[in-house]
């Protein structure tokens, strides 16, 4: 299950690009809800290194859990 300390890999449309791809730490999750930092330093989206961004689950495309143990089925509960 995904919680505060992971990652994940969000997309940003951009229209001179195919899009911009960054990973995000999770600070906090209220239930499909997410709350996390860039980790990343943006080249063609107009964000700070370090903002803070909301988005849903079902915007994520890639993940990184800070706990090995944890099972990769679990991503959506």
């Amino acid at each position: 299950m995904l919680r505060p300390g992971d990652l994940v890999k969000l997309t940003w449309a951009v229209k001179r690009s195919p899009g911009e791809r960054m990973w995000v730490k999770i600070l906090h999750r209220d239930d499909d809800e997410v709350l996390g930092r860039l980790s990343n330093w943006p080249v063609y989206v107009h964000l700070d290194p370090d903002a803070i961004v909301r988005f849903r689950i079902d915007d994520i495309i890639d993940y990184e859990f800070v706990d090995e143990d944890d099972a990769p089925g679990a991503i959506a509960a």
